[in-house]
């Protein structure tokens, strides 16, 4: 049609143009249940609900006016829950293995997934064993330092770099902190970047909390775990500070994940370094530990520090995991899984050097802390700006109901949430702690000799052994604090 200016007609014509061009939408009208008769009476017999098909505000609120309507509103599609394959992506083979993603005892991920997947603009830091090269990692890691200062303990032949690759932390019976037993290498940290961050759709394996975010990964852990000052530089540098050995990161992260610790009450040095982090808006997150205790009377270096979001670990059950630490220092408690079923990502072959890639389950608050550190950077995707207590917030506000973590719920309560750099975290308590009917060992000493609970390895291989705890006697744990460690193991 073409409309030209000659008189009535080319109103008419853009008249018609005009309606042609408006999209009628689709509206449920639901009708009173009245059986006095009329219209009413006629449609009782059925669902007493009609389709109508509208283009105007003023003709749905005719039909809203009137005596025998109950209601009217837009008929809209609704979707399946938003997950792997769903985007025209090749469904990833074993994400139907990552229980502690559902929402049943999980994250309740598929869900949070309709909110966000994530930004490629966020970066999250993994302070930890490093990384092996993984094709579920493939284009994630943007930079990566390794901040062991000790040539031996490095096992790469020098000290700090900017390669944060894992030669692996196995032992050979012959350091001096293996009291003469063997160990495999865990190849911890690449089993925790991929929880935050294995890729989706990719048509092999598994998938990451956040699909997109770029990845940093920090090497401090070596065979004897690592020094307080190399981690504290760790996370310094993680955040975007200056350390010396290393060039500066140039992907500061957000979000910074810390599957390490040990006993003993916060250190100068390691505040130091969170707090630094936390001036950067960098939001870090640790795992509670694995012995099993009360963090109230025996506290854990950096699970009890100030301004950390603490993990406490969940079994498929929802239940607190028999190791996990617990007490008022968990903020929240997320998956971590047991030796009966453990939280599946990313692995390596090799029982000392890396050799090929592999799926492994592997169970822990090490397993738990990561899941948070995911949700956190989704929180960060759909809200940039907010603040490290606001994350803390909403993560913990999430876990109400039952102690546990929902993403999709953090993501909402986050979305309605303004930047504030004067919030303050409630002092709410993050719901039942979820308590285990499994039975407690008295004591478990690691595959190291000691009680310092590491790292369950489900599926084959010793990667720091099950886990322990610390109190055999009142002195034993006194003494424990009084004397911490100085090397921190994995979560």
């Amino acid at each position: 049609m073409t409309c030209t200016k000659k008189g009535a007609f080319f109103f008419l014509c853009l008249s018609a143009i005009f309606s042609f061009n408006v999209e009628a939408k689709r509206y449920i009208v639901r009708y009173k249940n009245n059986e006095s008769g009329g219209r009413v009476s006629a449609l009782s017999k059925r669902a007493q609900r009609s389709i109508v098909h509208l283009t105007k505000k003023s003709e749905v609120d005719a039909i809203k006016k009137q005596s025998d309507v109950a209601y009217i509103e837009e008929d809209i599609y609704l979707h399946a829950n938003y997950e792997p394959g769903d985007s025209n992506g090749t469904v990833d083979p074993r994400y139907d293995e990552q229980w502690h993603y559902g929402n049943v005892n999980g994250l309740n991920l598929p869900l949070a997934w309709d909110l966000s997947t994530g930004l490629t603009s966020q970066v999250v830091a993994v302070v930890d064993t490093g990384f092996t090269d993984h094709s579920e990692l493939s284009g994630r890691i943007a930079s990566s330092a390794d901040m062991i200062d000790d040539a031996t303990l490095g096992r790469d032949g020098n000290g700090r770099d900017n390669d944060g690759h894992d030669p692996g932390d196995y032992n050979t019976g012959f350091e001096s902190c293996s009291g003469g037993s063997m160990k495999n290498s865990s190849w911890h940290g690449t089993h925790v970047l991929g929880t935050i961050g294995a890729n989706a759709e990719n048509g092999v394996g598994v998938v990451g909390v956040n699909w997109k975010a770029k990845l940093v990964a920090v090497r401090v852990l070596g065979p004897c775990g690592g020094w307080l000052s190399d981690i504290a530089d760790g996370i310094r540098w993680a955040a975007g500070g200056t350390v010396a050995g290393v060039s500066n990161n140039p992907y500061p992260a957000k979000v910074i994940n810390l599957s390490l610790g040990g006993p003993g009450a916060c250190s100068n040095t390691l505040q130091e370094a969170i707090d630094y982090a936390r001036s950067q808006k960098s939001v870090v997150v640790v795992a509670a530990g694995n012995d099993g205790n009360n963090m109230d009377y025996y506290p854990y270096q950096p699970s009890t520090c100030r301004g950390v979001i603490t993990v406490g670990a969940t079994d498929s059950g929802g239940v607190k995991a028999y190791y996990s630490n617990y007490g008022k220092a968990v903020d929240v408690w997320a998956p971590g899984g047991t030796s009966f079923q453990g939280v599946l990502s990313l692995g390596n072959s090799g029982s000392q050097g890396p050799m090929t890639e592999i799926y492994k389950t592997m169970a822990g608050t090490s397993m738990a802390s990561p899941h948070v550190s995911g949700v956190a950077s989704l929180i960060l995707a759909v809200n940039p700006d907010l603040y490290p207590n606001q994350v803390e917030g909403a993560l913990r506000e999430s876990s109400l109901a039952n102690g546990v973590l929902d993403a999709r719920d953090a993501i909402d309560i986050a979305m309605s949430m303004t930047p504030d750099p004067n919030y303050t975290v409630p002092e709410f308590s993050t719901g039942t702690t979820p308590v285990s009917t499994a039975p407690t060992p008295i004591f478990t000493s690691d595959d190291n000799g000691g009680a310092c609970g590491s790292v369950i390895d489900v599926s084959g291989g010793s990667s720091g052994g099950g886990p322990g705890q610390f109190m055999v006697t009142l002195a034993i744990g006194l003494m424990l604090i009084v004397i911490p460690k100085k090397s921190f193991k994995k979560n």
